[in-house]
């Protein structure tokens, strides 16, 4: 689902395409399953958690570091 996304932006043979009306994918999980992923998976939701993630990644600053979990309690 990522270069579903993503290839429209920075593959110049697709850069303008929308990919809910021109792209889909298909997942191969070995010779004898495939699922079909529809141009519509593509979503606002989708869409905004790849570029927060993004935004973690690329950001200068460090992401929070989280205490060990041998010092969390049940």
């Amino acid at each position: 689902m990522l270069y579903m996304h993503l290839l429209p932006l920075c593959h110049e043979r697709y850069i303008g395409w929308t990919p809910g009306k021109k792209l889909k994918g298909v997942v191969y999980y070995g010779p004898d399953k495939q699922v079909e992923i529809a141009p519509n998976a593509i979503d606002r939701t989708l869409i905004d958690n790849v570029n927060f993630f993004l935004n973690i990644l690329t950001s200068a600053d460090p992401p929070e570091a989280l205490p060990p979990m041998s010092t969390l309690r049940f």
